[in-house]
């Protein structure tokens, strides 16, 4: 499965750790790695374990799922049994340990849980009869197993094939038929968990196992309603890839049918097309098949009626044209497009030889401005200029297709002109996220819901909320989601002084369904605006919500609230008031049920399992299950309600403190839609994460059109915000790492000249010692502020710490997700090495050697299949590159003899300035580095090189140092230049990586020219020739052949203040653990 970025960082809340699937054996010396075989259709990874012992006992071991920590959600995975079998399945937690020749395996300690479906018991800490009896799994059977990670609700359940066996695990509740309380949270509530996996292995015998972890392969134990899998999808770039959201949207081709028509209609019409986007239906009477409508040539075409607002406007749409009997491709075929009420007549003229004849994707483009009409068929355009009569046009009546038999697909109109870029996003993708995004609508709309009724209502806007007067039956349920009663208004009744409406039951009979998910929901909160005419009559009562005849909750003749479970009332103490609105909140939880009025607890009572529990995909509210409980006259209103809302959860004590203590507050925010559902096609479209959130927050709206509009009408004024706070972002980095250095004059950081200005100006600071006490007066300020000691005079460390280090910084939230490796198990930067002073300098090149076995792809060439001026155009730059690197090879060999000349100083000047010499030196180690296609002793000549170079200027500078007893700017200029160049390099590119770190991590992927350009390797962030320079900076720091006095004359300008700011600033972004240990090693040698 593939997903956006931020649709990626949803799923892994609550997921800690590499995103690859990696199975181990625990311990990991018992199955070897080699013996894990590649399994799974869709999705392959070494996930199969076929196992035998040849010695005299059997053998238990244990895998599981390495470096993976589960903190929260619900997560499941399923296992094949290719042979059935003794295996446990489970999870475990930090503290599991096995004993696989000892038969100790998942479930076997406090710390893990587990199933055996052979045998039929569970284990943790113990062994437990199972509850659920006679279901034992067999060869080829697949045991899915999910968690449901939730504090004190945290539970283990079990699928076999498809069918759910039950909860086996759930905190301080029985395990299986014992009386033995399960503890889930053996670490309280940092308790983590991960998958594993025990399997019995007999003498002379066979035990086997096949993990499943993508919901593609899980086609025999599909992934429950609500679960995630452990599989993280692949990233894909979505940005700028369809077209911005029509204002309308009919027809749109989606697996469902239902979405295409809007589902109830009144007797007399015959379909209503569904608007996907605003619900603007149209009345049809053409004729639907699946996703297309017919078209006769007796007719006068699809009308399309829309208003003009003095603005451009564009329709799209996809046609088949029918009974066409033309058999030259060569011909032209002309149709009439569409009619529009002016004295015009549109027609377009269609070359069938060069356009695809099955189907003909079209979009209208009306530029009122230019007085154009642009006409776009597949991959042709044609331009009609039109009179000034279309600019006095109040409605645009349109007839689409007339006159021809055609079908008409796809449909989408903007209230704007489209410009060429969507107009080709619109061909390529077309409007299919429409209609996903409104079949997910859906979805979450039989998941949580609010219902509120506007003025003069006449009759139940959708299927999701339905009125009854007779008894239910499921064929009647769906009548009345496709066809409205006749009699509906007279449920509706406009409030006195409002735009709202309530809904009132008369009689006894009425009643109101719900449309919910098909799921079982154990957790769900019902909220409900009701106001009561009179209380029920003696000895009867008011049904308000009830599961079965066994429960309820109802009012009594007296007034009072009143829960009926298991035999046992529990009523409110206070009295409720007549013909007033009021709230009335019902929460049900796995345990106990609470009843809140306006914010109020009035009832708190203990449940059985299962009590309230929805089954089905309904809830039904008010309905009187027993008749002579409630003898309300037919003619009298029994109960009114003015909104319902609710949710497959549980809302948070704040918000009953806040939005529950008067039916006045509107419930929407409850309900509203989260935003990795919203944002997905909006950042598809191009916009930014940013303009979404803020759109939605200034205008209070998750309406994606809506969105889409708001931003796409204040686009300039997005852009220069995101200019101003960029700005002000970069000078509070760039303040943090030189606080004295004045930067407001700079208008720009975007700019390659800039960000080098600014380097140049920290590179030559002189105030190493001001900004020192600055630096360590702000640090002990900070910590001041942030440690505070508590009674044993023991340092407490606050929790903000890590944000204040990495405000600003394009850094992850949380101490835990930046400790997290995001990259995969290979570096993407692998061939430098950690430095390490017992090492010799051949072991450290051997290292580096050993990691070069393939020669990475170079920017500058791209296969394809090419023209004749393309190749030779390669063959040019090919011949320029061996060039290149039969000269680089002379340059080192000339270099490296002048530097083991140590008698003179290193005559680089006859090369140029230094300057160029760095750039030179930076090139030579991409050659050797990506390039070279053999292994030689030249291949780290670099590092040899320059070390020697630097060597011999130190000795230099710790010279001029003792004599003059000062050390600047200016001394490691004059004594040092190639020092100080480098120095100043990897100050610039840590400063753009600073600033922009997602943008400068080194990656390969310019791979349109032909031609070699150096020039832009040289200025790309290589780290790889980064830390190498620091590797050579740490070993003049630890020369043992200097004394320690003279070290610590020069330390202080090799690794200045603002140096090790930029370098600790590195350490946080760097995304991998080998470099940020490798800036670690640095700091601490």
């Amino acid at each position: 499965p593939y997903a956006s970025k931020s649709e990626i960082e949803s799923f892994e809340k609550g997921r800690i750790g590499a995103r690859e699937i990696s199975i181990v054996s625990l311990p990991r010396d018992t199955i070897d790695p080699s013996i894990i075989k590649e399994c799974g259709d869709k999705h392959k990874f070494k996930g199969e374990i076929y196992l035998t012992t040849y010695r005299p006992f059997d053998l238990f071991p244990t895998v599981i799922v390495d470096d993976l920590q589960l903190t929260k959600g619900k997560w499941y995975y399923c296992v094949r049994l290719p042979i059935g079998g003794t295996v446990q399945i489970g999870w475990a937690t930090t503290g599991f340990t096995t004993a696989p020749y000892n038969d100790r395996g998942v479930g076997n300690d406090k710390y893990s849980w587990s199933y055996n479906g052979l045998r039929g018991f569970l284990y943790n800490n113990g062994e437990f009869q199972c509850s659920s009896s006679g279901i034992d799994w067999k060869k080829d059977d697949v045991c899915g197993c999910g968690i449901e990670i939730d504090g004190e609700n945290t539970r283990i359940q079990y699928w076999l094939n498809g069918t759910f066996l039950g909860t086996f695990f759930e905190h301080q509740t029985n395990i299986g038929q014992s009386k033995i309380k399960c503890n889930m949270l053996p670490h309280e509530h940092t308790t983590s968990y991960f998958p594993a996996v025990s399997l019995r292995v007999p003498f002379l015998g066979l035990g086997c196992i096949e993990f499943i972890f993508s919901p593609e392969d899980m086609t025999k134990c599909p992934l429950p309603n609500g679960y995630k899998p452990l599989l993280v999808p692949q990233e894909i770039n979505i940005e700028n890839s369809i077209v911005p959201y029509p204002y309308n949207a009919y027809l749109v081709q989606c697996d469902d049918i239902e979405n295409y028509v809007h589902k109830r209609q009144s007797t007399n019409s015959t379909n209503v097309l569904c608007d996907l986007i605003n619900d603007y239906h149209l009345n049809t009477s053409y004729k639907l098949d699946n996703s297309e409508l017919f078209l006769s040539k007796d007719s006068s075409g699809f009308p399309l009626s829309i208003v003009n607002y003095q603005s451009s406007l564009t329709i799209s749409f996809d046609f088949d044209i029918l009974n066409r009997t033309l058999n030259d491709t060569n011909e032209q075929f002309d149709i009439q497009l569409f009619t529009l009420e002016t004295t015009e007549q549109f027609f377009v003229q269609i070359p069938l030889n060069k356009i695809d004849k099955n189907s003909l994707r079209t979009a209208i483009v009306i530029c009122l401005d230019e007085q154009k009409i642009k006409i776009y068929l597949n991959n042709l355009c044609q331009i009609i200029n039109t009179s000034n009569e279309i600019q006095t046009i109040t409605n645009f009546n349109f007839h689409i297709l007339p006159n021809l038999d055609a079908r008409i697909k796809n449909i989408g109109i903007w209230k704007y002109a489209l410009c060429e870029e969507y107009i080709q996003r619109l061909f390529t993708y077309s409007l299919s996220y429409v209609a996903i995004d409104y079949k997910q609508l859906k979805e979450y709309r039989q998941k949580m819901n609010t219902f509120t009724f506007s003025k003069n209502q006449q009759q139940f806007e959708n299927e999701f909320l339905l009125s009854f007067n007779e008894s239910f039956e499921e064929s009647l349920w769906k009548k009345k989601k496709k066809q409205v009663d006749i009699d509906e208004s007279k449920y509706f009744k406009t409030i006195d002084e409002t735009n709202e409406s309530t809904i009132q039951l008369f009689g006894n009979k009425t009643y109101l369904v719900l449309s919910k998910s098909i799921e079982q929901w154990s957790e769900y909160t019902l909220i409900l605006d009701i106001s009561i005419p009179n209380f029920p009559t003696f000895n009867e009562h008011l049904t308000i919500f009830s599961t079965n005849s066994e429960t309820g909750i109802y009012i009594t003749h007296s007034g009072k609230i009143c829960l009926f479970n298991d035999g046992k009332v529990n009523q409110s103490k206070i009295i409720l008031k007549l013909n007033e609105y009021m709230r009335l909140l019902i929460m049900v939880q796995k345990k106990y049920i609470e009843i809140y009025l306006n914010g109020i607890l009035q009832i708190h009572s203990h449940i059985d399992i299962d009590q309230f529990t929805l089954e089905n995909n309904r809830i039904d509210l008010f309905r009187e299950l027993d008749s002579s409980m409630n003898t309300t006259n037919d003619d009298i209103v029994r109960i009114e309600c003015k909104s319902i809302t609710f949710l497959n959860g549980l809302i948070e004590s704040d918000l009953i403190n806040k939005q529950l203590k008067s039916s006045n507050y509107s419930l929407t925010s409850l309900v509203a839609l989260p935003y990795s559902l919203i944002a997905s096609n909006l950042i598809a479209i191009g916009y930014k994460d940013e303009w979404i959130k803020l759109a939605m927050k200034k205008y209070n709206t998750t309406n994606s059109q809506l969105i889409d509009q708001i931003i796409r009408e204040n686009k300039d004024e997005l852009l220069k915000t995101d200019h101003d706070n960029q700005r002000k972002h970069d000078l509070l980095i760039l303040s943090r790492l030189n606080p004295l250095i004045e930067l407001e004059n700079i208008s720009e950081f975007n700019n390659d000249d800039e960000i080098t200005f600014v380097g140049q100006i920290i590179c030559d600071c002189e105030n190493f010692k001001e900004i020192s006490k600055f630096l360590n007066h702000s640090i002990s300020t900070e910590n001041t502020d942030i440690n505070k000691l508590d009674t044993n005079m023991r340092v407490q460390y606050d929790k903000t710490w890590y944000q204040q280090k990495v405000h600003g910084l394009d850094a992850p939230d949380s101490v835990i997700g930046w400790l997290n490796d995001t990259t995969s198990k290979t570096d993407l930067c692998d061939v430098y090495q950690l430095f390490d002073l017992k090492k010799s300098e051949k072991q450290f090149i051997n290292e580096i050697l050993d990691q070069r076995k393939s020669i990475s792809k170079s920017i500058q060439y791209f296969h394809k299949e090419i023209s004749r001026k393309q190749y030779s155009d390669s063959r040019l730059a090919c011949e320029h590159g061996l060039i290149s690197i039969y000269a680089s090879n002379i340059i080192l060999n000339v270099l490296k003899l002048w530097s083991n000349n140590d008698r003179n100083l290193f005559p680089v000047k006859k090369l140029g300035d230094y300057l160029f010499i760095v750039k030179l030196l930076k090139l030579l180690d991409y050659h050797y580095t990506y390039r070279s296609m053999y292994i030689d002793e030249n291949i780290d000549g670099i590092t040899t090189l320059i070390h020697s170079i630097l060597q011999f200027e130190v000795k230099e500078l710790i010279k001029h140092i003792s004599i003059n007893k000062e050390a600047t700017v200016k001394i490691l200029q004059n004594k040092a230049p190639l020092l100080y160049e480098l120095q100043k390099d990897i100050i610039i590119h840590l400063v753009r990586f600073v600033l922009k770190p997602s943008s400068c991590l080194y990656e390969f992927n310019n791979q349109e020219s032909s031609i070699i350009d150096d020039e832009i390797m040289i200025k790309q962030s290589n780290f790889n020739f980064i830390f190498k320079i620091l590797n050579i900076f740490i070993k003049l720091a630890t020369d043992k052949s200097m004394k320690q006095d003279e070290i610590d004359s020069f330390l202080p300008l090799l690794f200045r203040d603002s140096f090790i700011n930029l370098l600790f600033h590195l350490f946080l972004l760097l995304p991998n653990h080998h470099s940020k240990t490798f800036i670690l090693r640095l700091f601490i040698t």
